[in-house]
């Protein structure tokens, strides 16, 4: 703005190997929780912290860009699991 002032923010899904995962399923293995919230996510796994940082430096280095959030979650905010399988679609 007219301050030199940009605000914009980095919303992170699911990261893989972070203490947050970890608490979301008390007993089971990381690779267990890993697969199970990878289920629900489009791309098909978790994301990585470094994906995280890449998000941040682009939004960093990207001078228009400002009153924004970046969902970096592989899909998982949009997706909703279909009502009907597949196979019932002709």
């Amino acid at each position: 703005g007219c301050d030199g002032v940009r605000v914009v923010g980095v919303a992170p899904g699911p990261i893989k190997d972070t203490p947050g995962t970890t608490k979301l399923a008390p007993g089971m293995t990381p690779g267990q929780v890993n697969e199970m919230i990878a289920e629900g996510i489009p791309l098909g796994r978790m994301g990585d912290a470094s994906e995280i940082g890449h998000a941040a430096v682009f939004l960093c280095c990207s001078q228009y860009i400002t009153g924004d959030t970046l969902i970096v979650d592989g899909g998982e905010w949009l997706y909703k699991p279909p009502m009907v399988p597949k196979e019932m679609v002709s």
